[in-house]
Order: C-alpha cells, then structure tokens, then sequence
C-alpha cells in the first residue's frame, strides 16, 4: 500500500515537473510561436536537472541540490534551488571579478604613473596589455551575467505564478 503512494506521489511530482516545464517553454515563446529555447525539466536519480537548448542546438544545464524525499518538497524550492545554482554557478564569481575592475585599474593606474616616471616604457606596455585584456574578459562577464540572468528571470517568472495559483 504504502509503495503505490509513493508512486502515486512521483508521478505527481513528474506531472508538476512537466508544468513547469510547459510555463518555461511558453515563457522562451515569442507572439509568433517561436521558441528562443527548448526546455527539458527532469528528475535524475537524486536531483532535477533543468536543460536549455537553443536553436544553435547549445545545451545549458542547470542542477538542483541533492533531494533526500521527492514526496516532500514544493515546486517552488525546487525553483528557488535552480536559481541558486545559477548564482553559485554562473553568476557570483563573475560578478566578484565585474566588481573588482575598479580596484584593478586604479592600482594598473598607479603602476602605469610610477614606471612613465621612471621612463620604463617596456613596463607601461606590459601593463597596457593587462588592463585591455582585462577589460576584455570584464566586458565579457557582463555579457555573460546578463545572459545568464535571463534565465534566473524566467525562474522567478514561474515561482511567482506558482504562488499565485497556490494563493
């Protein structure tokens, strides 16, 4: 008895899965029907693991923690868990480095001062090249940060509209 409960409780759990999944997809629709992703929501083994595809056929994972009893937990920390992912993951470390530019390039600056003072012009091309490359890969993280925010937006998108239908 208990076990067909159980099953009974994972196949709803699968059912809410491929709701999310189905607002995920109507959410990466445009007004004429075309999809900027795919979505694939699944559970595997201890985890739900969410994958985004594009038209290029690029795969984007993201994973939530390990789940002890899928019977227990709500849609919405399953949500709230891929969204953190996405932060640990993704969007933390390259916002740390986003932030660190300002700090970087006044002490590049200061560098810069003291070797053209002294005339080592061999040094001031050497730190030239270190502040372009690294207002490259800072330009890069940005583009980065809002690439995967959008998908952090879709997220809350869907966890608001849950709570809404559960209120």
């Amino acid at each position: 008895m208990k076990n067909s409960t159980k099953q009974q409780q994972e196949k709803l759990f699968v059912c809410r899965l491929k709701d999310i999944q189905g607002e995920l997809e109507y959410y990466f629709t445009d007004f004429e029907g075309n999809t900027e992703y795919t979505v694939v929501l699944r559970k595997s083994q201890d985890v739900v693991r969410i994958i985004f595809i594009d038209e290029d056929s690029k795969c984007i994972s993201f994973t939530t923690d390990v789940i002890e009893d899928f019977t227990t937990i709500t849609m919405e920390e399953i949500l709230k868990q891929l969204i953190n992912n996405i932060y640990q993951e993704q969007l933390n470390w390259r916002n740390s480095v986003i932030r660190n530019w300002k700090s970087f390039s006044a002490q590049k600056v200061k560098s810069l001062t003291l070797w053209l003072s002294r005339g080592n012009t061999d040094k001031v091309d050497v730190i030239n090249l270190q502040l372009v490359e690294r207002y490259k890969l800072v330009e890069q993280y940005k583009n980065d940060v809002n690439y995967y925010k959008h998908f952090v937006c879709a997220l809350y998108y869907i966890k608001n509209n849950l709570i809404e239908e559960v209120a």
